[in-house]
């Protein structure tokens, strides 16, 4: 495959539990000229959610979403597989323990590959899937839909302060479960722009 023509895709996992099978896909897909994106930084024992996820996750025409109970139990996972699913990726989930319960409300079909079961097998019907471009799954209406915010819209003139940000949603978003924090505060003077900062972080 010409590597101006390759397929972009994204892998989502949970470092808890599914790194080694990620990256044991990713180098598959790799080595059949795909152009495979895996969080490295994860891998390292990053859990933060940065610019280039997002970049990745929008550039891919593929989002495989790897499911284990890790990636059940984490809030990024879950961000990550919405985000494709409203984005109008190409979403193909992959069962990567013997556990139908590590499957999301969002993602619950019976259209999936299992990699636990056989994993061979499993890939070969994933690159069948890729070679026809099917996705496994549609985002569901209620998801579609459902708006559970009230933030305003931000300021025509607003300028993002990405390192801000970021710091934000490190503290707010987990990659492990149960309740990360119990609250958060933005301090400092007078119109230094923490109401805009807390707006930007409930528009993410």
């Amino acid at each position: 495959m010409d590597p101006s023509e390759a397929i972009k895709i994204f892998l989502s996992y949970a470092r808890k539990d599914g790194s080694e099978l990620a990256g044991r896909l990713c180098d598959d897909l790799k080595a059949r000229g795909f152009e495979a994106w895996l969080d490295k930084h994860r891998i390292a024992g990053g859990a933060s959610w940065t610019d280039e996820i997002e970049q990745a996750l929008d550039a891919a025409a593929f989002f495989l979403a790897v499911m284990t109970r890790g990636s059940y139990e984490s809030e990024i996972c879950r961000a990550e597989q919405l985000r494709a699913l409203r984005k109008g990726k190409l979403v193909i989930p992959l069962l990567g323990q013997a556990d139908p319960d590590v499957v999301p409300l969002h993602l619950e079909t019976r259209n999936y590959r299992d990699l636990a079961a056989d994993y061979a097998g499993a890939f070969a019907d994933l690159l069948e899937d890729i070679a026809n471009r099917r996705s496994l799954v549609t985002l569901p209406a209620g998801y579609r839909y459902t708006r559970y915010d009230t933030v305003p819209a931000l300021p025509l003139n607003y300028v993002e302060r990405a390192s801000e940000l970021r710091a934000l949603r490190d503290a707010l978003i987990t990659d492990g479960e149960g309740r990360h924090i119990a609250l958060t505060a933005l301090r400092g003077m007078g119109g230094i722009g923490k109401t805009i900062l807390a707006q930007a972080l409930c528009h993410d």
